[in-house]
């Protein structure tokens, strides 16, 4: 690299390049670990640059370092949790032009190779928590987020240095997100990805579909690295009244205007309908019964308006039954709805 262009590369740029290439050079880096790696190079081109100032200077510690390794009868194993503060203090004494003496190559050669274990990848521990079929769980994230898992759903928590990842496996979850503009928070749900820095909103990914719904702040939706191309699909920007209702596979989402209140009731473990069709009511209760639910024969011409109270399935069931011209049976552990002749 041009030495002009690497000296108006800033320290804290330089650090940042550093950690990624100790994450990436681990035998133990995983895809998410790539995929991380390669939204930040590509994210702007200083990055790149930085980048191949490191991996220069990483090459030129791997020549330096063979013959002082073999003079140290190949010492190299260290004590675990050491900093990467080797590394820096090598790419500044390469500034003040300390490389060309032979004994100040070999102290830092030396030192790396006491701290060899500083090039591991920083662990970074995956949390799973998880709600059964009409459960409910308040969580309480690191860095001050709350999350409310509804029933049925796992939530998976990565936080890093430069950003709070999570992943919505399945279910549904309403996130109050401390807001810390260093690092953004990230929720991947099937093929879309989620980017806000402190906001409150609901997402629900069930049979295929994902839905995002706004009640405070700004979050963007877009494709997911492991995905669609971020280029042909560019993100959508959602704020507080918005919903956007995603099929994973399909290219285009659509996003229209909402009561988010009623949206989010179900935190009282209620479920609200205004004229809903019986179809899309029954789905929805089909997340909280254990016992799977099946429509039998047409019911396309039957709706719901009203509130349901899920915390009593029994209650539910009888509800639906005396208002709605449908029939509700039990048999096998199914339970089978049909409309009344």
């Amino acid at each position: 690299m041009n030495r002009q262009k690497a000296n108006n590369i800033s320290e804290d740029l330089l650090g940042e390049a550093s950690l990624w290439h100790a994450r990436i050079t681990d035998d133990a880096a995983s895809e998410f670990v790539w995929q991380s790696f390669t939204e930040w190079l590509e994210a702007d081109n200083a990055h790149r640059l930085a980048y191949n100032e490191i991996e220069e200077l990483s090459l030129e510690l791997d020549i330096l370092a063979e013959p002082v390794e073999r003079l140290l009868g190949n010492k190299s194993s260290s004590p675990q949790g050491q900093s990467d503060t080797v590394i820096q203090a090598a790419w500044r004494w390469r500034y003040r032009n300390v490389w060309g003496g032979l004994a100040a190559a070999a102290a830092v050669i030396m030192l790396v190779i006491a701290n060899i274990g500083l090039f591991n990848t920083p662990e970074v521990v995956t949390q799973e928590f998880s709600t059964v079929f009409g459960e409910q769980r308040l969580v309480k994230l690191d860095d001050g987020s709350v999350v409310h898992l509804n029933t049925n759903s796992k939530l998976e928590v990565s936080f890093e240095e430069t950003a709070r990842r999570t992943r919505l496996v399945y279910g549904e979850a309403l996130f109050s997100v401390a807001k810390d503009r260093e690092r953004p928070f990230f929720v991947s749900v099937g093929d879309r990805k989620v980017r806000v820095v402190g906001t409150k909103f609901n997402i629900l990914r069930h049979g295929g579909k994902v839905t995002v719904t706004v009640a405070e702040g700004i979050v963007d939706v877009s494709p997911d690295a492991a995905g669609e191309s971020v280029v042909s699909q560019p993100a959508a920007r959602l704020t507080a009244g918005k919903q956007l209702v995603h099929i994973d596979g399909v290219m285009v989402s659509a996003i229209s205007d909402v009561n988010a209140d009623e949206i989010l009731s179900w935190e009282a473990g209620v479920l609200a309908y205004d004229d809903a069709p019986l179809a899309f009511t029954i789905h929805e209760l089909s997340r909280y019964f254990e016992r799977p639910i099946k429509i039998e024969g047409d019911v396309s011409h039957i709706t719901f308006s009203g509130i349901l109270h899920v915390r009593d399935q029994d209650a539910v069931l009888q509800l639906l039954e005396e208002t709605l011209p449908i029939k509700i049976t039990r048999n096998d552990g199914v339970i089978i709805v049909t409309a009344r002749k």
